[in-house]
Formats: structure tokens, sequence, C-alpha cells
């Protein structure tokens, strides 16, 4: 075994950094399986991209240059599979983007744009539950969102300046979140949104919102009960999904600042942490995938 020379020599810094190349070209500058353009799987080696001296590729096909790390979260980023992880668990943990910075070292705005990307990617991960049973709660909830008002004079109660988000949930207890646009939701919009998330022969119920009236013909429900909840003792038959309601407030009041865009990936992540509870290491299975387990995770300073 040869020697090694203390880590901050001429020889040991040049060791190190041999050794931290080549670890990083396991993780970002493997060829890729396929061409995201034509598919073809022969390459060749293509040199290096500037802003982070990575390797690329052109495929022999169709000529296109790609990196190794293309289509996953480490294209054209800096982090290594460490931080990324630190950024995935504390969204796990349901902390804001300021803990999740200090959580992977990172700076905010950095901490930002990998939420959005994380976000994404639990959007698409999301496989909305389908209610049935003889206790199938519906309701909406109301939150301002980032900018909605503007400089426009702040209104009360429900207007164009609150966002409606449905909520659902059944016998097993999963809920089902979906955003519904601004202002109190139409027929038109609350049948759109719960088309084919409702089973046949259920049984809902649900206050007396106008837009209710027709809005479950689709689903065929065995019964639909009104709830008026100007009555209180109406009213306490909706106690379990207003309860819901107030957990979904408090985690949007939480996150601030969110934007209409990127809502439905918010509510998709309280979702699958209701729904599923999952521990970090399958909530990162689930939501990242190959993206995370594709390449080992080595230990590497970048």
């Amino acid at each position: 075994m040869g020697k090694e020379h203390p880590r901050f020599s001429a020889r040991g810094r040049h060791e190190y950094d041999t050794r931290r190349d080549e670890e990083l070209e396991v993780l970002y500058d493997s060829i890729p399986d396929e061409c995201p353009f034509c598919h073809h799987r022969h390459f060749r080696k293509y040199g290096f991209i500037k802003s982070n001296h990575r390797r690329r590729y052109q495929c022999i096909e169709c000529g296109h240059t790609v990196c190794g790390s293309f289509s996953t979260i480490y294209y054209r980023g800096r982090l290594d599979q460490r931080e990324v992880r630190a950024l995935a668990d504390s969204i796990a943990l349901g902390t804001t983007v300021r803990e999740s910075a200090k959580a992977a070292n990172v700076n905010k705005n950095t901490a930002m744009r990998y939420r959005k990307m994380i976000l994404a990617l639990v959007k698409n991960a999301d496989k909305k539950p389908v209610l049935s049973g003889k206790e199938v709660q519906i309701d909406e909830t109301y939150t301002t969102l980032y900018n909605m008002i503007g400089d426009e004079k702040k209104l009360r109660g429900i207007s164009h300046q609150k966002e409606a988000i449905s909520i659902g949930t059944d016998e097993s207890n999963n809920i089902f979140l979906k955003d519904l646009g601004p202002g109190h939701p139409t027929c038109k919009n609350l049948s759109a949104v719960w088309e084919g998330h409702i089973s046949q022969g259920s049984i809902i119920t649900h206050d007396t919102l106008h837009g209710y009236r027709t809005a479950f013909d689709s689903s065929n429900p065995a019964e639909e009960i009104y709830v008026n909840s100007q009555i209180p003792e109406e009213e306490e038959q909706l106690d379990h999904i207003n309860h819901l309601c107030s957990g979904i407030q408090w985690f949007l009041q939480r996150h601030k600042g969110i934007r209409k865009a990127n809502l439905d990936s918010y509510l998709s992540w309280y979702e699958i942490m209701h729904n599923e509870n999952p521990s970090l290491e399958k909530f990162e299975s689930r939501i990242m995938g190959s993206m995370l387990q594709k390449r080992k995770i080595l230990n590497i300073n970048t």
C-alpha cells in the first residue's frame, strides 16, 4: 500500500483532488443509459462543460450532446447527493425554506430552487385516492396566496382574492386535496375535480354550497346528505373534515409566500405525508426513485 500524505500537503491535496474527481465521475459523469432525444444507446466522449467541468457525451446517432446527470435532479446543479437528500428530508419533515437551507448548509435561494424541483416530483408521484364508503365528507377551505391581492383593497369574506381548495375524506381517513381556483367554486369546477375520485354507491356528506347541487351527478352516490352550517347540531356532522381543514390552514400559513402555480404541489406534499406517513427513506424513494438510488452514495466533500 502506498504512503498516505498529509491532507493539506502538496501531494496530499493532489491525491485528495484526484480521489474526489474519480468519485464525482461516478456520480455525474457516467455514460447515460440512452439518448433523451432519439433513445439511441451509443455515445462518445465530447469534452467537458465549462461551468462545472463535468464530462459531456455526444450521441452517435443524432449528434446531440448530453451529460451523465441529464434528467436527474443533479442536472445543472452543484449539490451532491448528501445535500440533496438533506433538502428532501427537510421537506418530508415539513420544514420551511430557511430551515431547509440551514439543514443542508446552502443559501436559501438554492434551497428554494431545489424545493420547487422536488415538489414537482412530489406532484407527479402523488396518486390521488378514490374515496368510498358511508362516511365520505366533502368541504372546501380558502387561503390567500402570494401576490393575490396586489395593490387592490383587501375585501372581507370569500372573494376572488381567496383561493378555494377542495378537500374530501372517507372512513379510512384518506384525504383528497385539489386547487379549485379563486372565489366560490362552481358546479363545473367541483364536478371536474371530483370526477373519478368518489366510488359509486358512497354516501356523501357536504354543506349547502350552491356548487354541490349537480357536482356529483356523474359519481352516482347512494345518497347525498346536505348539512346546514348555520345550525350547530347539523354542523357537528362535519367536525372531522373541519379539523382537517384547520390542519391544512396551519400547513399553508407555515409556508408563507406560496404562488398559485405551486399550490397543487404543496397540496400533494401534504396529501402524501397525511395518507402514507412515510419514513424519510420511503419518501425519498417515492418521489425521486432512481434519481437518488441510481448511483451509489459516496462519502465525498465538494
